[in-house]
């Protein structure tokens, strides 16, 4: 098994997308290991502040399997 770290952010509806990234990966890959959670101003456009995180988890994936297989990118590509 291989621990990959994932980095989620949100700068639109913050909360609410930083819970269903989270549990959109415990759905997929069971126990999570979660960082706290960082409010981060946009940097480079206009934007609302970010919230950001750092996810660990464990998977026999490889790491591009898990990069394509990743269900916070897959909610990702839904919201923009």
């Amino acid at each position: 098994m291989a621990v990959v770290y994932i980095s989620l952010g949100s700068n639109i509806e913050r909360v609410a997308n930083t819970r269903a990234g989270v549990a959109a990966l415990r759905a997929h890959y069971g126990d999570l290991v979660l960082s706290s959670v960082y409010e981060s101003e946009s940097i480079g456009f206009a934007g609302g502040s970010f919230y950001n995180m750092v996810i660990g988890l464990q998977t026999a994936e490889p790491p591009d399997r898990v990069l394509v297989s990743d269900p916070s990118r897959e909610m990702a590509d839904i919201l923009t």
